[in-house]
């Protein structure tokens, strides 16, 4: 069954609503965390094996691939931020 468009807007809408505000909460965890470096280092490898993960699922085509890749990198921008702020 096909999704109508405008349900199939409002979903990609409230996901993308969902994405930034889990960012932003990944962004004041970052500000917070006593030591953003050890940070990094635990978002590196959770995100590998999420990664990892992702790819033995037979429905996870390029694009939840992408979506993936995209947030873990951006998180992972906030916590380098973090991480070069405190030297």
């Amino acid at each position: 069954m096909i999704m109508p468009p405008e349900r199939a807007t409002h979903s990609i809408l409230f996901l993308t609503g969902e994405v930034h505000a889990l960012l932003m909460f990944c962004q004041a965890v970052a500000k917070t965390h006593p030591a953003p470096k050890e940070l990094l280092e635990q978002l590196n490898t959770a995100s590998q094996l999420g990664l990892a993960h992702l790819e033995q699922l037979p429905e996870a085509g390029d694009v939840v691939i992408d979506g993936y890749q995209f947030a873990t990198g951006a998180i992972r921008r906030i916590a380098e931020g973090e991480a070069a702020a405190r030297l």
